[in-house]
């Protein structure tokens, strides 16, 4: 966790797709270059359509937001985005419970999402939920995490509190009341 040191990055993890998906474009369509400031926006996941990557990134070049499309990249190497960023940014609107939020705040990442976006409660405290199409809301909260410091607050809350163990039991135990609710 301490061997690299926070840049000015925040990861956009999702496939590049179109905005079904995970909204890039919708993404870079609200996006106020002031909320970024002087970080760049780190585009990674499989770009299965060239075409809707151009069309975001002019979006971004025209309000000149700095941004890379890395493509698909290996899982280790995002492990150590995940510890470089100062962020997470998620405007899908139809991703439930995505795992590179989950990923990145085990990483000590706040993030930004939508507010449909479902996640479970432990993780809640650590995101800032936008409404849709409310741009000035957006931008408020991109600009919150990319002053966000305390990234070792997050990442020692998860040793704690989301162990496998804590996990699977809480699974278990999800599962043994859905069986009594139904058969009891």
């Amino acid at each position: 966790f301490d061997r690299l040191s926070r840049q000015n990055l925040l990861l956009y993890p999702a496939t590049v797709n179109h905005d079904r998906d995970k909204n890039q474009r919708g993404f870079a369509k609200i996006l106020d270059p002031e909320s970024v400031g002087g970080h760049t926006i780190v585009f990674c996941g499989n770009i299965n359509s060239r075409a809707y990557a151009e069309e975001t990134s002019k979006i971004l070049t025209d309000k000149q937001v700095k941004h890379v499309f890395l493509g698909h990249i290996p899982h280790h190497v995002l492990r150590c985005l995940y510890l470089m960023s100062r962020g997470i940014l998620l405007y899908s609107k139809l991703d439930f419970s995505p795992r590179a939020i989950c990923e990145g705040v085990w990483a000590g990442l706040p993030y930004v999402t939508h507010e449909s976006v479902a996640m479970p409660e432990r993780l809640r405290q650590f995101g800032h939920f936008c409404h849709d199409k409310d741009p000035v809301d957006f931008n408020e909260q991109v600009f919150k995490i990319t002053s966000f410091n305390d990234h070792i607050r997050i990442h020692e809350y998860c040793k704690k509190n989301l162990t496998l163990f804590d996990n699977y039991s809480k699974i278990i135990n999800d599962i043994n009341n859905e069986y009594k609710n139904l058969y009891v």
